[in-house]
């Protein structure tokens, strides 16, 4: 996976996981320098991906994204009265 690619993912899994997603966090996330989370960053912008909330916040461009998977679960009771 590319710089980009772990970028990206790292911010759509941030906000998914409802956390804000900052340099600071994508930084703590993947372990990469912030001049290289700048650098992706601002890719990301330009290519549509990311966008700016506003200074420093970023989230996921909800048009250029799958949608998040949602976990449900089957409760069906299968237990024989006697």
């Amino acid at each position: 996976m590319s710089t980009y690619e772990t970028v990206l993912q790292a911010t759509r899994d941030l906000h998914y996981s409802g956390v804000v997603v900052t340099r600071e966090t994508l930084e703590s996330t993947t372990g990469m320098k912030l001049t290289t989370i700048d650098e992706n960053v601002k890719r990301g912008i330009e290519c549509g991906d990311i966008v700016r909330i506003h200074r420093g916040v970023y989230m996921p461009n909800a048009q250029n994204v799958e949608p998040h998977p949602k976990k449900s679960t089957n409760l069906t009771n299968e237990t024989e009265l006697i």
